[in-house]
């Protein structure tokens, strides 16, 4: 029983990032280009952001966090190297990503520039992501091999 509440505070904390950072990004895209933004999204209409999408975005974020919570978990991806499980994990959320557009409208579907415009977003903050955790993780590796000299030289 306490794995599971385990599994489902890790999807819940794996939903939020995505859900913050998608209405953050469509908020701030919207205050730019304005009212004009319902002509390119059904995510915005000329009053604002519906509370439908935000359930759409809820609904995409939580299956983005199963998604990352079961390729966490699972043994047999530990096994595969880190980069292969990263191209794994994008290629079905970008599959996910695409049903949610066909399913609920959210740009043309055959619309070039609108899939330019994702995939240049999607890349830029995917990239922007990998590079703050590529940071965080040098900094953590420096500070554990402090650490590790420190416990050397109290040891001799």
């Amino acid at each position: 029983m306490e794995q599971l509440i385990e599994i489902m505070i890790n999807i819940i904390k794996k939903s939020a990032l995505p859900f913050i950072v998608s209405t953050m990004l469509l908020t701030i895209i919207g205050s730019f280009i304005g009212k004009d933004m319902s002509t390119i999204s059904t995510l915005c209409t000329p009053q604002g952001i519906p509370f439908t999408s935000l359930f759409q975005l809820i609904g995409l974020s939580i299956i983005i966090g199963i998604i990352n919570t079961i390729f966490d978990l699972s043994n047999t991806l530990k096994k595969i190297r880190l980069i292969y499980q990263i191209i794994i994990r994008i290629f079905f959320i970008i599959i996910i990503i695409v049903i949610f557009v066909s399913l609920f409208d959210w740009f043309p579907f055959y619309d070039i520039h609108a899939w330019l415009g994702f995939f240049i977003s999607f890349g830029l903050c995917f990239g922007i992501s990998m590079l703050l955790s590529l940071y965080f993780t040098h900094k953590k590796d420096q500070e554990y091999e402090q650490l590790l000299e420190k416990y050397k030289e109290r040891r001799q």
